[in-house]
């Protein structure tokens, strides 16, 4: 407990001002954190999954679709699961979470680094069109709005 306050009191003597106010938090974070530029295998390596059929090749085809992503949907993707345009930290991974609906695009849980998925029939192609249907539509719906 002692260590959050100190953290908050120094959040609190140094308050944003200046230069920092015209940042959004996606370019703040970016400052503090360094842009990074994130490969779709670099990703692919963060996704846990769970809750999927026995058998399923749901998590095969969202590896191979996330494995595929450029750069820059791999930002976007990260910004709608996570609020963020970085790699989750050290021993955090992205959960991917079966849901027992069909045909509904992913829906992400950015609290949790949470994106849940149809474990359905779908083949790869159409699992790879889900995901850049919801990180090229949705993913600015939350973040990064002026």
């Amino acid at each position: 407990m002692h260590r959050l306050k100190a953290i908050r009191a120094g959040f609190q003597a140094h308050p944003l001002s200046g230069p920092l106010l015209v940042l959004s938090h996606v370019e703040l974070v970016g400052a503090i954190c360094g842009a990074q530029d994130v490969t779709g295998p670099q990703l692919a390596a963060k996704l846990t999954f769970s809750g999927f059929r026995d058998g399923s090749d749901i998590p095969r085809h969202m590896t191979a679709a996330v494995t595929d992503l450029s750069p820059e949907l791999c930002s976007k993707l990260l910004l709608y699961v996570t609020g963020l345009s970085a790699l989750p930290g050290r021993g955090k991974s992205i959960k991917i979470t079966a849901v027992r609906s069909t045909g509904l695009l992913p829906e992400a849980h950015t609290c949790f680094l949470r994106l849940d998925v149809c474990d359905d029939n779908a083949d790869a192609a159409e699992v790879a069109r889900r995901l850049h249907t919801a990180i090229s539509s949705l993913a600015d719906a939350g973040f990064g709005l002026e």
